[in-house]
């Protein structure tokens, strides 16, 4: 279990420094930003919240290229999306890729836009407008808590039935 993650942070940190190097404003700002707080082994912990550009840019990277691909879901009752039943028992395969590039959700979809997680960004999985980013906003994107079970039907709804 020591080495557990790596993986997940090491494809992070390279989509990250790729879609930094195509986007040198976010690499300036994360660099400013950087610059004004102190981050040694003592003052990072209290920091880390006042790095905020930084935080939105590991968001849309995460957005753009999870390095989880999908997740499953145990079905724990019967439901009826789109018209097919999924039966109690059945697991169900969420594809983080079509999730996170839908445009019905993430307007240019396609594009490295940190900035689409600062202030006044419509939360797809709780359909509310949060006014900054904050402890919940991985929560929320990834919707890996409770919200799930929410957004899921109403994704598979969006995405297949029109």
């Amino acid at each position: 279990m020591i080495v557990a993650g790596h993986e997940t942070t090491a494809l992070t940190l390279f989509w990250m420094c790729t879609l930094l190097a195509k986007a040198p404003q976010w690499q300036t700002a994360i660099a400013e930003e950087a610059s004004g707080v102190d981050l040694s082994a003592e003052g990072a912990a209290a920091s880390l919240p006042k790095l905020v550009v930084t935080r939105v840019v590991v968001e849309e990277t995460l957005r753009l290229y999870s390095p989880a691909f999908m997740t499953g879901r145990f079905a724990k009752r019967t439901h009826e999306i789109c018209g097919a039943r999924i039966a109690k028992g059945s697991i169900v395969l969420i594809p983080y890729w079509l999730l996170h590039r839908n445009p019905r959700w993430w307007p240019n979809s396609g594009a490295f836009d940190p900035s689409r997680f600062l202030s006044g960004v419509i939360d797809p999985c709780c359909r509310s407008a949060r006014s900054r980013p904050g402890p919940t906003t991985r929560r929320r994107l990834y919707c890996k808590h409770v919200k799930l079970r929410y957004f899921i039907p109403a994704a598979f709804r969006h995405q297949f039935c029109r």
